[in-house]
């Protein structure tokens, strides 16, 4: 009677045992199966029978290793799309440098250099009539002379000296009476020189009280008075064959006459 207690307790206590043991392996299977349907995988699943307690284990153990394995690839796939991200951004900055580039091309300014070109004078000669300012002047002729004759007596230059004698007619086209070759002149008066070899230059002479000379003749306007301007010039001078100029100045502008 004893015999068969005992027995009856030790039966009682495997079967606690085994009922414990399936209670526990259904809730650890039951975790797994919440991993594995939360990281996207495929849900199973699992028909519990009360079956040995090493076959239980064998499940479990296999479920962790499908639940290892699901974390290793879904880390594998975040780190891909992590890399695509990085060269996304590296191409998008490449193109912004080249725009930019592009810009500042574009924004170049070309600027154009003019030269001015300066129109050549056309020297005139004996016999032509020009335009200065107010002044209208024909150029009549020329003589080289050792003496000019005057009304009492005549004028000579000084030793080794001869005169350029320039015969002119003058007009004053201006609407005011105006002086011709003014003895004390300013900018606004008009002036006459002799130029040889293009660097000397000469005065005109002031033949005081001769009735043909030019300077300091005053004319009304739209009347006219032909007359003689003489320059005092050394002998190498007048006889040399190089050309004479003579010049007209008033104010900036100028006109010449070569002979």
């Amino acid at each position: 009677m004893d015999i068969l207690t005992t027995r009856k307790h030790k039966t009682q206590s495997v079967i606690h045992a085994l009922q414990n043991n399936a209670i526990l392996c259904f809730l650890v299977t039951f975790v797994c199966i919440v991993s594995l349907t939360a990281c996207g995988a495929v849900t199973k699943t699992v028909s519990l029978v009360e079956e040995p307690a090493d076959t239980v284990v064998v499940i479990t153990t296999t479920a962790v290793k499908e639940t290892m394995t699901t974390e290793e690839t879904t880390t594998t796939e975040d780190t891909t799309t992590t890399n695509d991200i990085a060269t996304t951004e590296e191409i998008t900055t490449t193109k912004e440098i080249t725009a930019t580039v592009e810009i500042m091309t574009t924004e170049e300014t070309t600027i154009a250099v003019t030269t001015p070109t300066t129109t050549a004078q056309t020297p005139n000669s004996t016999g032509d009539t020009v335009d200065i300012g107010n002044w209208r002047i024909t150029f009549d002729s020329y003589e080289i002379s050792d003496s000019i004759k005057a009304k009492f007596g005549s004028f000579v230059p000084d030793e080794g000296n001869m005169y350029f004698i320039a015969y002119l007619t003058v007009s004053n086209r201006g609407k005011n009476a105006d002086t011709f070759l003014q003895s004390f002149s300013v900018n606004t008066d008009i002036r006459m020189k002799a130029i040889y070899e293009g660097e000397y230059e000469f005065s005109s002479t002031n033949l005081l009280a001769h009735d043909e000379d030019l300077h300091d003749k005053m004319l009304n306007p739209l009347s006219s008075k032909s007359g003689i301007v003489a320059f005092s010039m050394p002998e190498e001078v007048v006889d040399s064959p190089e050309s004479l100029v003579i010049r007209f100045i008033l104010h900036k502008d100028s006109v010449d006459f070569s002979l």
